[in-house]
């Protein structure tokens, strides 16, 4: 079951004026952060708000595409407990009342060290959709897409306006789900200029595939949202602006609650 087809055609205009559509919102925040239980708080408040889709992160020792926040979410994460159990746990919770689409983001190091196969087939049995591995480059990825294929996982992989035609269309072809454009250089959570060239990129993208293109890195604002818009992306990652807000009202579950609420439809309704 592919859950992000199937959520694009429902999604209608804001009003009769605008002839854009709003981009569908997907969430990510760090699996164990705080700790088990406020993880899965804070998860089902993402849903409850109004996110589209949801990306959930596994904490890992030496995240290398993530800033200094997300760094410090894995290691509380780890420090306060995390197990993978944990991660399936809270994804078959969300599952049992929810039919968002679920995307994971990882390490090899996690997907090894489960075992290939087994993985991924967890993570199906949980009811997740799909799964980018950071640190795996397509090119080598042959082993990782056999065992999402065979799980019914939908692989996702990273490009930038940097890649090069003949990768753009390996990265399309091996994509199922969609396709993750970096909008900025560097690591998640900084505050780099976005690149100049995505509508560019996103033209080359659109020649190569019919997917999705969702846009990551350094996105918080309705106004970065309208941008991607603008350039033609078809869906927006969020990720460090929640997991800062989880961080600042990660002792009062009411708190976060209210904030979690305010910040996803704010986004929502200003666009």
């Amino acid at each position: 079951m592919n859950r992000y087809l199937e959520l694009f055609p429902s999604l209608p205009p804001l009003n009769a004026d605008q002839t854009l559509q709003r981009l569908p919102i997907m969430s990510f925040t760090t699996l164990g952060y705080p700790d088990k239980q406020r993880s899965l708080d804070a998860v089902r408040n993402l849903v409850e708000a109004g996110s589209d889709m949801l990306e959930l992160g596994l904490p890992f020792t030496d995240p290398v595409a993530d800033g200094p926040l997300l760094q410090e979410a894995s290691r509380t994460a780890l420090e306060n407990g995390y197990r993978h159990e944990d991660a399936l746990q809270i994804i078959s919770d969300i599952r049992r009342s929810s039919d968002i689409p679920i995307g994971i983001l990882c390490y090899a190091n996690t997907v090894y060290r489960r075992g290939i196969q087994n993985f991924y087939r967890e993570l199906a049995d949980a009811g997740a959709d799909s799964v980018l591995v950071a640190d795996i480059p397509p090119e080598e990825s042959s082993a990782i897409r056999k065992a999402a294929r065979e799980s019914g996982i939908a692989p996702v992989f990273l490009v930038t306006e940097k890649s090069r035609d003949q990768r753009l269309q390996r990265i399309a072809e091996y994509s199922r789900a969609f396709l993750y454009l970096v909008t900025r250089f560097g690591v998640t959570g900084t505050h780099s200029a976005p690149g100049q060239d995505l509508k560019k990129v996103i033209d080359r993208l659109r020649s190569v595939t019919a997917l999705p293109v969702f846009t990551g890195f350094g996105i918080s604002s309705s106004e970065d949202i309208q941008r991607m818009a603008e350039a033609g992306a078809d869906a927006v990652i969020i990720g460090s602006a929640i997991v800062r807000l989880i961080q600042k009202h990660a002792d009062s579950p009411e708190q976060l609650r209210s904030a979690l609420f305010q910040f996803i439809r704010s986004l929502r309704n200003e666009l």
